[in-house]
């Protein structure tokens, strides 16, 4: 059978979003035949369709051309076996001599046909789970481009949608130099030649995505650098940055804050008694009352006499703004303490004298006695 036809799009096997990258193949009277499939190679993400548009072909028609990803389940370069999904629907009506009919097969091993065929999933296809071709995680797994039926050549273009090349271009619509959208890797083959990348952008695309709105020629890259905000104060800090077309969530134009981590700090804040410098002055709790503080560790209100100061804007705990204990380790002895007339001569109220020696005279228990 020998015929020359045209087809709009053979297959469209996902209707899902945009792709995260395309790689575009654009074929040239590239013969294909059932034992000889061609390899896609240096691919990379994961295959999540494939559309074929504008095909032509002499020898057999456009729909025994198909669209398939096979795992080499032995070494990487082994003549493929086994497809895992396909787009196309050129195997639907073949079944090798001894197959099954209304199953799909296709025999790669051309010198036993037989036992090196398997089975296929006809196409379009709707994948069960995008992570079984995931090209860079399975590094045995191959695309390749078949024929159903004997030979034929092909010319049209394939392009497979989720994957990378080697290298990546963005359309320029509105032609400034500056790309947007979906990456796109280029390729070609014709003949016999295998598939090659493109190392030049085609007309109309470009090698960056920086564009901000690629349908105004008016507006190109992105200038306005944001600075991060993480503690959501306004102001952001340097060593965060990013130049976007729009400002991001929790960034700001700011650039001034010099604890960003603490939202009371930044440079319209004012200075509290915190030991940070709130207002970004470099300076730390400056303009504050300080006081002395002494450690008071009886809890009787009196610091200890012998305690180091502590220059605070705050109060301290554990601590009093005076030092005038005379026994910080027992709270009944401080000089807001009643003289006890004891045996032991203790000096409760931390005056200059106990008992018979207090200046008051008024110790608690004493006796006067009187000259006979």
């Amino acid at each position: 059978m020998k015929s020359t036809t045209t087809i709009a799009t053979l297959a469209a096997a996902m209707l899902a979003p945009v792709a995260a990258a395309d790689v575009r193949i654009t074929l040239v009277s590239r013969t294909i035949s059932i034992t000889g499939p061609v390899v896609v190679p240096s691919l990379s993400g994961t295959w999540t369709g494939a559309s074929i548009a504008n095909l032509t072909s002499t020898g057999y028609a456009p729909s025994d051309f198909g669209v398939v990803v096979m795992a080499n389940l032995d070494t990487p370069t082994e003549s493929p076996k086994n497809a895992t999904a396909q787009i196309g629907s050129g195997f639907g009506d073949f079944v090798p001599d001894g197959g099954v009919p209304g199953v799909t097969n296709l025999p790669w091993d051309s010198a036993n046909p037989e036992t090196g065929a398997s089975p296929l999933t006809r196409g379009p296809v709707n994948f069960p789970s995008t992570s079984t071709y995931n090209l860079t995680a399975n590094a045995n797994y191959r695309i390749w481009l078949v024929c159903g039926y004997q030979s034929g050549s092909f010319s049209g273009t394939v392009t497979l949608h989720g994957v990378n090349g080697p290298t990546s271009y963005y359309l320029d619509s509105d032609g400034d130099g500056y790309g947007a959208g979906t990456p796109f890797s280029f390729a070609s083959s014709s003949g016999t030649d295998a598939i090659t990348y493109s190392t030049a952008a085609p007309t109309g695309y470009v090698s960056n995505n920086s564009d901000c709105n690629d349908s105004n020629a008016a507006i190109g890259a992105a200038t306005v650098t944001y600075y991060r905000d993480q503690d959501g104060d306004g102001y952001g800090t340097s060593a965060t940055s990013q130049v976007a077309c729009s400002q991001p969530s929790g960034y700001v134009t700011d650039n001034t804050d010099c604890n960003d981590s603490s939202a009371v700090s930044n440079p319209a804040a004012s200075e509290i008694c915190d030991g940070l410098d709130n207002d970004c002055d470099t300076s730390i709790d400056e303009g504050l009352t300080f006081q002395n503080y002494y450690t008071d560790a009886d809890g009787d209100g009196y610091g200890s006499s012998s305690a180091t100061a502590q220059s605070s804007c705050a109060p301290v705990s554990g601590k009093v703004t005076n030092n005038t204990d005379c026994s910080d380790g027992n709270p009944a002895i401080n000089p807001n303490a009643t003289e006890v007339c004891d045996g032991g001569n203790v000096n409760e109220d931390c005056d200059s004298g106990a008992d018979d020696l207090d200046p008051q005279g008024d110790a608690t228990g004493k006796t006067t006695f009187y000259v006979d």
